[in-house]
């Protein structure tokens, strides 16, 4: 072997030993806890952005879902309105028809023509429903039709919205819960941030 291989391998042994003493040194500086505490802190800040984020994008949710309940709301008011009125005008027309056409001027003949009305009525009703329970069903169906043609896909959304707050006020006890830990785990990173070598000086000068 010649002089300049045995000074590059003796140039490499002690470079070796030199980094070997700095790392078994180091052991005595380093606290390992510093780190996994604060890879945890990270994770749980991670997880905390993360509820943040679901969170606005379900107030956002709730806020559009709420407005489009209440434009639904009031369109369904005004179709059932509508079908109100035209009830009332065919009543009102076959007043006005008695009156101005079949001459009836007389208000006892008039309330005898509209309880005839309502015979009449009543008879085709029992023929065509039955009983008067099944009329009332009839007309809660045509309500319900009105409804499902107002709401369309949206029939449930006030079930919709009730379970999108519950989730909301579930997220806010979650990210709660999140900061109180990454407070907590905080405070010891701080505490433990103080070499051991230190630790160690600090608890013979108190003895």
């Amino acid at each position: 072997m010649s002089e300049q291989e045995k000074n590059n391998t003796f140039l490499l042994i002690f470079v070796i030993v030199i980094v070997i003493i700095i790392y078994v040194g180091s052991f005595g500086q380093v606290d390992l806890t510093i780190e996994n505490v604060s890879k945890q802190n990270n994770e749980d800040k991670l997880n905390l952005g993360k509820l943040k984020s679901r969170y606005n994008k379900l107030k956002t949710l709730i806020q559009k879902k709420e407005s489009l309940n209440i434009k639904l709301n009031k369109k369904f008011k005004r179709i059932y309105f509508g079908v109100r009125l035209v009830l009332t005008s065919i009543y009102l027309g076959y007043n006005a028809l008695l009156y101005f056409v079949f001459n009836i001027t007389n208000l006892g003949d008039l309330l005898n023509c509209n309880q005839l009305a309502l015979i009449v009525i009543a008879l085709f009703s029992f023929i065509a429903f039955g009983t008067l329970a099944n009329v009332q069903d009839f007309i809660n169906n045509i309500k319900m039709r009105l409804e499902s043609r107002t709401y369309n896909k949206y029939v449930d959304i006030t079930e919709q919205i009730e379970t999108h707050k519950k989730e909301a006020v579930k997220l806010t006890a979650t990210m709660t819960q999140a900061k109180s830990k990454i407070e907590l785990t905080n405070e010891p990173l701080i505490e433990n941030s103080v070499p051991i070598e230190n630790k160690n000086d600090i608890v013979k000068k108190k003895m």
